[in-house]
């Protein structure tokens, strides 16, 4: 990236692959910290973005939806309490119930609507928790639920991050701008 002269890296989560125990994404952000400190470009972290956000919206309390790994692991998690927000426990039903959409349907462009129906309960149950939002901490969720019209605020965390990645690229047109990791093929306008 540095070598690419790149001026901003953008980090997606993404689900990634099939294959849960090497997500190469998900476990990217595992390491991530370092990896920023060791090279010049400014990285723009999916995670950050979303919080920054929920902050700048004085939004203070969510749910963190996606696969097992954004739900329970911290390396998602944290990020989102930096920025002042605090997170509803994972619910292990919802996990699996999440894990199972996202990784059996979802990631091969399915969309089913009884899966629609059981995210709808999933947020409608969390809105009785008085919980403030909910995050869509895995960038395919958004093809099951309507963002902008729902019972709570939605976060989507690839809306989000492509918002900040543009704001950033706009903030000085002389800027060149690579999405990270190019290896996997995520390239962010």
């Amino acid at each position: 990236m540095t070598a690419a002269e790149a001026d901003s890296v953008c980090a997606p989560s993404g689900a990634g692959w099939r294959n849960r125990a090497s997500d190469l994404r998900e476990q990217l952000h595992k390491v991530f910290d370092a990896v920023a400190a060791s090279i010049a470009t400014p990285v723009i972290h999916i995670a950050d973005s979303v919080g920054e956000k929920m902050k700048a919206d004085a939004v203070h309390s969510a749910a963190l939806l996606g696969t097992a790994n954004v739900m329970a692991e911290n390396w998602y998690r944290q990020r989102l309490v930096k920025h002042g927000v605090s997170l509803l426990p994972a619910e292990i039903d919802n996990v699996n119930d999440l894990e199972r959409i996202i990784y059996d349907e979802l990631m091969h462009g399915i969309s089913k609507q009884d899966s629609e129906r059981a995210l709808k309960t999933i947020i409608t149950e969390i809105d009785q928790q008085s919980i403030k939002s909910v995050v869509l901490g895995c960038t395919e969720l958004s093809m099951l639920v309507d963002t902008k019209a729902n019972v709570l605020p939605i976060y989507d965390s690839a809306e989000t991050q492509a918002d900040a990645g543009v704001d950033w690229i706009l903030g000085d047109a002389n800027k060149s701008y690579l999405a990270f990791p190019i290896v996997w093929g995520m390239l962010c306008p």
